[in-house]
């Protein structure tokens, strides 16, 4: 991403007009972890009232599921092979300038508070572009989001601003699955209690089961991941263990809803709601029981694909569920915040601007995405295996680069969870060819070396 360059604003100029803009995001949230999408399981007055009162995207995937690949293509607005972010461990960024310093450079004023984790200090304002730092750090901190937020808004300023707001939990998820196995462990964010009998605990998924074809390199991760006990304790879990994991990551994403609510409510006690283009998001989702997965990493959708939604008040319509349009959120966020600033795009970021896209503005979509991922090394690889996934608007095709079974395809309108791997049958070889070719002419064209 480019800088746009430096524009002085002074007090004798007309107060600059263009949106403020929100960025709230969470950790570790499925898209159905919200009660807007008719989850039983939770309530999420916060999340639903932001749908209410705008754009809610059913299509919206990260574009790697996990924390440091994810947040780093967010804010950059490019690929993980392009920043070379390709899983936790990495230690520095090859390509890319923050979005902060982009806005910044085009008149905004700048604030982060909540969790960070990108391998590029955020204190480095001169690279990020944050001016307004408060709240931040990777645990304890998402009961001092609101009012960081609070104190950002009342700033007096004669030009807009971009806040991110990015909130830990349901995260800390990983430590109520430790707990469960009898691991001693302690929640970030604050205590939630003790599972009620497992009778009254929400039900295991349709899809709980793994599937008898699913790629050997996903397993392959899940037993010989560095610090397997803490990474998955659910490895032997029964039934009944995987339905309490269930009652309380619902109980973690509603304790983050709390905290959005405020965050909310001191944006409308500032009388700044119509002015701010709010986007709310999370960076990943959670296996949630399916296929008996916890974490993140993989690409089911429970993983893979996270909430987003936009919200304006008098500007965007409210209640409106887009089913169509295929969102990359690793290079879509970006943006769509330049969109809103109404800064040039740069011709390196292939997102689209979603904010044009709710407004009418523009039909030109995503005919496909791409998402990445690296698993790491196995025992029996001398290399890291890794996998890719290409979402079309009724399939979604898999493919990692060791093992058995590698490849995935399904048909996501008749096979929502993702059960029946039609990548090995014989009536569906023409459509497996068809995401094939276009996930090789992809790689291609973007330099991407997942297939040398």
């Amino acid at each position: 991403m480019q800088s746009t360059g430096s524009r002085e604003i002074s007090n004798k100029m007309v107060k600059d007009k263009r949106p403020n803009i929100l960025v709230i995001m969470t950790d570790q949230q499925s898209a159905a972890a919200m009660s807007c999408t008719g989850n039983p399981n939770l309530r999420t007055p916060a999340m639903d009232s932001l749908s209410a009162g705008g754009m809610r995207f059913e299509k919206a995937y990260s574009c790697n599921p996990i924390c440091v690949p994810s947040r780093t293509s967010m804010f950059t607005g490019l690929m993980c092979h392009q920043t070379q972010v390709e899983h936790n461990d990495a230690k520095g960024i090859a390509a890319g300038i923050c979005l902060g310093k982009c806005l910044k450079d085009a008149g905004y004023d700048t604030g982060y508070t909540g969790k960070w984790h990108i391998p590029h200090k955020l204190q480095d304002q001169e690279w990020s572009g944050f001016d307004f730092l408060s709240a931040t750090g990777n645990h304890r901190i998402d009961e001092a989001i609101p009012g960081a937020c609070g104190q950002f808004f009342k700033i007096r300023r004669d030009r807009p601003f971009f806040l991110v707001a990015s909130f830990l939990n349901p995260h800390d998820t990983c430590q109520f699955a430790r707990r469960l196995s009898g691991i001693k462990e302690e929640l970030m964010e604050g205590e939630i209690g003790e599972p009620p009998p497992v009778e009254l605990c929400p039900p295991l998924p349709p899809n709980f089961e793994t599937p008898s074809d699913e790629p050997e390199a996903i397993r392959i991760h899940k037993q010989h991941s560095k610090n397997w006990e803490r990474v998955y304790p659910t490895r032997n879990w029964d039934e009944a263990s995987w339905r309490r994991y269930l009652w309380g990551y619902s109980r973690l994403v509603e304790k983050v809803d709390t905290q959005v609510g405020k965050v909310l409510a001191t944006l409308r006690e500032n009388g700044l709601e119509q002015d701010t283009v709010v986007i709310f998001t999370s960076d990943h989702g959670d296996g949630m029981a399916s296929h008996r997965w916890n974490q993140k990493t993989i690409f089911y959708e429970e993983v893979a694909r996270v909430p987003f939604i936009i919200s304006q008040p008098g500007t965007i319509a409210g209640g409106v569920v887009d089913t169509r349009i295929l969102i990359n959120t690793g290079i879509d966020l970006a943006t769509t915040c330049l969109g809103i600033a109404g800064v040039p795009v740069p011709a390196e970021l292939k997102g689209q601007d979603l904010y044009a896209y709710v407004q009418g503005k523009t039909s030109n979509t995503h005919p496909f995405i791409v998402a990445q991922t690296d698993l790491l090394k196995a025992p029996d690889c001398d290399r890291h295996i890794r996998g890719r996934m290409l979402r079309t608007d009724k399939f979604k095709y898999v493919v990692f680069d060791h093992g058995a079974n590698p490849e995935q395809l399904f048909n996501l309108e008749t096979d929502q969870g993702e059960m029946h791997n039609l990548a090995y049958r014989t009536e569906e070889a023409a459509t497996l060819a068809a995401h094939r070719q276009m996930l090789e002419n992809w790689l291609k064209e973007n330099g991407d070396d997942f297939i040398k």
